[in-house]
């Protein structure tokens, strides 16, 4: 999956959310559980936003260890004296392993 696709996905998870917590009739203490009237925030307990503030920090960890490789990898090539041409090599080889691929 590429990046942009990811944070489509990720924007997604927080439109629904953000629908779910600001529809009004959420907050009506109309559903039955153990015995009690509950709204379905209280049911939820924060669970749709936990979950898409877990998948962002899952994207932008992946995010940035992919950056913190690419770089790496272009310093080292840099530090073995490796010539111009391997230097672009390496460069094409990491952006065709999906880094930074924004299409």
């Amino acid at each position: 999956m590429n990046n942009i696709e990811e944070y489509r996905n990720l924007l997604e998870l927080f439109k629904q959310a953000l629908l779910f917590y600001s529809n009004s009739d959420n907050y009506v203490y109309k559903h039955k559980t153990n015995g009690e009237l509950a709204s379905l925030i209280n049911i939820d307990s924060g669970f749709q936003a936990k979950f898409a503030l877990e998948q962002a920090k899952i994207i932008d960890d992946l995010n940035k260890e992919a950056e913190n490789d690419y770089f790496e990898n272009i310093s080292n090539s840099i530090e073995t004296n490796e010539d111009h041409e391997d230097i672009m090599k390496s460069i094409n080889v990491l952006n065709n392993d999906n880094f930074f691929n924004l299409q």
